[in-house]
C-alpha cells in the first residue's frame, strides 16, 4: 500500500483548503536519479503530484437524491473541478461544474449544467443518452485500466450503466456491457426550463448520483483509498454541432481514454465549509 500513502501525502500537499481540489505544489527533485526498473518515492510523488486529483469529504448527513443541490453538504462542499473541451482543454461553450461527496457507503456526484436548450429523447434504461444531452463518470478502481465502470444520466433522469472492456486503451475496440447493473444505484435531475420543448430557451439542468461503493468493489470505501476517474457531460445541440466536455481533457474527441483519469480520494474529513467568495482550483492535468 506504498502508493496509497504517497497518494496521501500528494493529497496532504494539495488541498489548499480540506476537500476541495487545488493546485499541488510541485516536489524538489531527486538529489540522485532513481535505480533501474524502479519508480523512487519523488517521482511517485511527482507523478501523482502532477495528476488532476480531487478530494471527496465525508458526510454524515447524505444529500437527498432529488436533483436540488441546497442539502447542507452542498452548500459546504466546494466546487470539485469544471468541465473542458476535451481534445482542447479550452473553457467549454457552457459551463458544467461538479462536486463530490461521500458516506463509505455511496460516492454522492452532483452535476450542474448550463444549458440553453435541455433535451433527451429516450426513456428506457440503457439506451444510447450520449446521442442527446447526458452527464458521465468513469471508475476505475483499480490498476487494470483496461476494465472500468460507467455512469450516464440524461435531463429525463434515464440511466445507463456498464462494464466496460478497454483492451486498447481508446475507443476502438471497446466493449461495454450494458447488462451489467448497479445494485442501488440511485440518481435525480432537475431542469430549469422546459425539457424538450426545442424553441425556448432553458437556463440549464442538475443531476445527482448515489453510487454504491459495494457495487464498484464489493465492500465499503477505505480512509484514504483512490479510485482512477472521470467526469464528461455531452451537450448536444444538432448532430452535428455537439460539445464533448471532460474533467481531465481526453486530448481525444472521444471519452474512452483511461490513461488520461485523475484520482479521486476518499477522505476521511468532513467539509469545513469556506468563506465567500472562495472557491476549488483545478490541478494539473494527468501526464500523457
Amino acid at each position: 500500500m506504498a502508493l496509497n500513502r504517497v497518494v496521501l501525502l500528494a493529497a496532504s500537499v494539495a488541498m489548499a483548503a480540506p476537500c476541495a481540489a487545488s493546485r499541488p505544489s510541485r516536489p524538489s527533485r531527486p538529489s540522485s536519479p532513481p535505480k533501474a526498473g524502479r519508480m523512487s518515492l519523488a517521482l511517485q510523488f511527482r507523478k501523482i503530484a502532477q495528476a488532476r486529483l480531487v478530494f471527496a469529504c465525508r458526510t454524515t448527513k447524505p444529500p437527498k437524491i432529488d436533483g436540488v443541490l441546497d442539502d447542507r453538504i452542498w452548500q459546504r462542499v466546494p466546487v470539485s473541478g469544471v468541465l473542458a473541451d476535451t481534445v482542447t482543454g479550452a473553457p467549454g461553450a457552457v459551463k458544467t461544474t461538479f462536486k463530490v461527496c461521500h458516506d463509505w457507503d455511496n460516492l454522492y456526484v452532483a452535476f450542474q449544467c448550463q444549458d440553453h436548450d435541455v433535451w433527451s429523447p429516450f426513456t428506457k434504461r440503457d439506451q444510447p443518452l450520449w446521442e442527446a444531452d447526458v452527464v458521465e463518470v468513469f471508475i476505475c478502481p483499480n490498476k487494470d485500466r483496461t476494465h472500468y465502470y460507467e455512469f450516464e444520466v440524461s435531463p429525463r433522469n434515464v440511466v445507463w450503466d456498464g462494464y466496460i472492456t478497454n483492451p486498447k486503451g481508446k475507443q476502438e475496440g471497446i466493449a461495454p456491457d450494458s447488462s451489467w447493473n448497479c445494485a442501488g444505484l440511485r440518481t435525480a435531475v432537475r431542469v430549469r426550463g422546459t425539457l424538450n420543448k426545442r424553441s425556448d430557451r432553458d437556463a440549464g439542468w442538475t443531476a445527482e448520483m448515489a453510487i454504491p461503493v459495494r457495487c464498484i468493489v464489493g465492500r465499503r470505501a477505505a480512509p484514504g483509498e483512490y479510485w482512477r476517474v472521470n467526469f464528461y457531460r455531452i451537450e448536444t445541440k444538432s448532430k452535428k454541432n455537439i460539445e464533448l466536455l471532460a474533467w481531465s481533457p481526453t486530448r481525444q474527441p472521444y471519452f474512452h481514454v483511461p490513461a488520461r483519469f485523475g484520482r479521486l480520494v476518499f477522505w476521511a474529513n468532513e467539509a469545513p465549509g469556506l468563506p465567500p467568495g472562495r472557491g476549488a482550483h483545478s490541478s494539473k492535468e494527468a501526464s500523457k
